[in-house]
């Protein structure tokens, strides 16, 4: 039939005509309107279509059906979605210029179970928590340190502020726990999930009504079918440790002292005035994680201690010294479901500084290890989970995430094998150079700020991390396997004296960057500088040593085999000589219970 004659037919008959256009319109139910097939859901009495009814699912006519091409409202939806848009890139603007990745602080939920709460004053004028379950949401500044923060702030792909602050929430909505922090990477499954959900939550913001659109959301689908099961759900209380468990008042003063002088000033992981606050107010006596650290500082103090008290119950042997306070914190073990918290970082460095004085050293790797996952786990290696301005806890996540680096890196080699983690795979900035006593002031813009005529105690770490970076360089290359020469292209003729070549400039460049404070002179009078110039010199001539020693054996008759052997000679002889100067000045640091100290470890490439 020809279009000529229907459009007669319809010019005599208009109501048939009507009634027939009528009929064509024919509404599918939301399911088959989706896969685009065919529906019968009309045709059927209670209006369920056969398709749903054999999948077992409700047969729905939520969706509006729009006969136009722009449904209404349209217009206004595309306004709000540019007003949006807009919002969004005048805060990445902003953001950006002034040095940090977006600010996403408002799109995590923030309920911190912190242990230590308005102990110290806040260092930036807002109220801030010693201690919470995970990073801060923020970006972190670059500082003077920071050697690879300007390529990392030109390569936006490396940043964190390339996943939105819509994906972060839903990870949020999804996460099992939302009050606990969990850090995913740009490769992650999830993220790729929680984006492809905000594009479908957008679309259908624009032609599905509310109720339905609630329906459909990702957390009402995750509430109905994603549910955690309640047997793995852990909940966040632990009992208390007993006060018979912690040693004596005045024993407790000594231990604490003991491990703060011994050593937090050379690897510093505390903040000490904020530690003895919670000890003076009982914290330890009702917040379980921050027992546990005091119960490790007492161990690791022990060390140094000649009281008796300090020993295993009925054996006199001083070996045993801090043992029973280490062992109360090894038998309490934190379930494997529970989330990560900053004393479980700083326990793990501390368990593993004590077990360095032990007979089994090497179990230290693995306390690192774990203590490593636990700070990836929240994220705790990219610093765009900072504060662009430092507080007392954004310190001691940094300060415990860079003692687990160079501990895992020092242990790796020592024991050649490969460490967990690379100095490309993290970016948060270096440990503030500022010392304990300045992190907190009334004016927020005088905290953190070092007095420019005192030097800090914090710059022998900062270089220590510098030597622990070569010595990884020199793990990774001159001994690790013959691929991974291959594939980080150290590999073919003369590769070896191009590394050792390499290595030895940067160690120049090292030894030329080492402030006054810390370079070597046996007659300085401030005791702690002299131990810290001690510690950091003999740590160069180790590193030194490290690098050629391979040499000297392997390629015998070769002229590097022989530079080899001349520069491990000089090294350990220099060396022996530093740590005979600090002996003399302030005493042996082997107390009677026979520790492994900072200068014996030193020493041991040399004997």
């Amino acid at each position: 039939m020809s279009s000529s004659d229907e459009a007669e037919r319809a010019a005599a008959h208009p109501a048939a005509a009507a009634q027939k256009k009528r009929k064509m319109v024919q509404r599918a139910c939301d399911s088959c309107r989706r896969k685009k097939i065919g529906c019968d859901g009309a045709r059927t009495a209670n209006r369920r279509c056969s398709r749903c009814t054999a999948r077992g699912i409700e047969c729905t006519y939520a969706d509006p059906f729009y006969k136009s091409q722009y449904p209404e409202g349209y217009v206004e939806s595309l306004e709000n979605r540019i007003k949006r848009m807009e919002e969004v890139i005048t805060r990445l603007s902003s953001n950006t210029e002034a040095g940090g990745a977006p600010d996403r602080e408002s799109t995590h939920r923030a309920s911190p179970r912190s242990g230590y709460r308005n102990i110290a004053p806040s260092s930036s004028g807002a109220a801030s928590p010693a201690f919470r379950t995970y990073p801060p949401s923020a970006a972190s500044p670059t500082t003077a340190h920071d050697r690879d923060a300007d390529a990392d702030d030109e390569d936006l792909s490396d940043q964190d502020g390339s996943v939105s602050s819509d994906v972060l929430q839903r990870l949020s909505d999804l996460s099992l726990d939302p009050m606990v922090m969990r850090y995913w990477g740009k490769s992650s499954g999830l993220t790729f999930v929680c984006t492809t959900l905000g594009i479908r939550e957008q679309y259908l913001s624009e032609i599905t009504p509310e109720t339905a659109r609630e329906k459909l959301s990702p957390k009402k689908l995750f509430d109905t079918k994603l549910r955690s099961h309640a047997w793995l759900d852990i909940s966040p209380v632990e009992e208390p440790i007993a006060v018979e468990k912690f040693p004596p008042a005045d024993l407790m003063d000594e231990l604490v002292e003991s491990y703060f002088r011994q050593s937090n000033d050379f690897l510093p992981l505390l903040h000490e005035p904020t530690f003895r606050a919670g000890i003076k107010q009982n914290l330890h006596l009702r917040v379980p994680g921050f027992g546990c650290t005091v119960l490790l500082v007492c161990a690791f103090g022990a060390r140094f201690s000649d009281d008796p008290r300090v020993l295993l119950d009925g054996t006199s042997q001083w070996q045993s010294a801090g043992w029973k306070w280490y062992k109360v914190v090894d038998d309490r073990h934190k379930s494997w479901l529970a989330p990560a918290h900053l004393y479980d970082l700083q326990s793990c460095v501390l368990m593993a500084l004590y077990m360095y004085g032990s007979s089994t050293p090497h179990l230290t790797w693995t306390i690192v290890g774990i203590g490593m996952r636990k700070a990836l786990d929240v994220g705790a290696h990219r610093k765009g989970m900072y504060h662009p301005t430092p507080t007392v806890e954004d310190e001691l996540w940094r300060r415990a995430f860079w003692a687990l680096v160079v501990l895992e890196w020092g242990g790796s080699h020592g024991l050649g094998r490969p460490p967990c983690i690379y100095d490309e795979e993290f970016d948060l900035t270096l440990p503030t150079e500022c010392d304990d006593e300045y992190w907190t002031n009334p004016d927020p813009e005088k905290a953190f700020k070092q007095p420019p005529d005192k030097p800090s105690k914090v710059t022998f770490f900062i270089h220590y991390i510098e030597l622990a970076r070569l010595i990884t360089h020199a793990t990774r290359t001159i001994y690790s396997l013959g691929k991974s020469r291959a594939r980080l292209g150290s590999d073919g003729p003369q590769w070896e004296e191009k590394v050792v070549a390499e290595l030895d400039s940067e160690m120049n460049y090292w030894l030329d960057r080492v402030p006054e404070h810390l370079r070597w002179d046996p007659d300085r009078e401030d005791e702690l500088f002299l131990s810290q110039s001690g510690a950091i010199y003999a740590h160069f001539y180790q590193v030194q040593i490290s690098v050629h020693r391979s040499f000297i054996t392997s390629r015998k008759g070769d002229p590097l085999s022989l530079a080899s052997l001349i520069i491990c000679t000089n090294a350990a002889r220099s060396c022996v000589q530093v740590l005979e100067k600090v002996t003399n000045r302030i005493g042996t640091p082997n107390h009677r219970n026979g520790v492994r100290t900072h200068y014996q470890d030193h020493c041991d490439p040399v004997t």
